[in-house]
């Protein structure tokens, strides 16, 4: 039987599997999966701190989970680019565990 009307864009793209949002990271610039980067954001006292359900409010920033990745956060100021920042930016003190659970996988 054939419709009597043309399909959409958005019921085109709604059959098959979907959409899967790609984000970059910011500190090598591989395009994954949103699910497969971690995303940072500003808390309320300016520190970059992990947005581990991906809800809270603000601009995010996306990062590989390699060492290598984090490792550069600092060196190239990445976070001040991404957050569109004057100043310099820090992860939060508690990143310090992070990079060691990095360390270890």
């Amino acid at each position: 039987m054939k419709r009597p009307w043309p399909l959409k864009a958005a019921q085109a793209m709604s059959k098959g599997k979907g959409h899967v949002p790609i984000r970059t990271c910011i500190s090598c610039g591989t395009k994954k999966p949103k699910k497969e980067l971690i995303r940072l954001v500003l808390d309320e006292e300016g520190f970059v701190v992990r947005d581990e359900k991906g809800s809270m409010p603000g601009r995010g920033a996306y990062v590989c989970p390699k060492k290598e990745c984090w490792e550069q956060l600092d060196k190239k100021k990445r976070l001040n680019k991404a957050f569109r920042a004057k100043r310099t930016l820090r992860l939060h003190p508690f990143s310090a565990e992070w990079k060691r659970d990095l360390a270890r996988d």
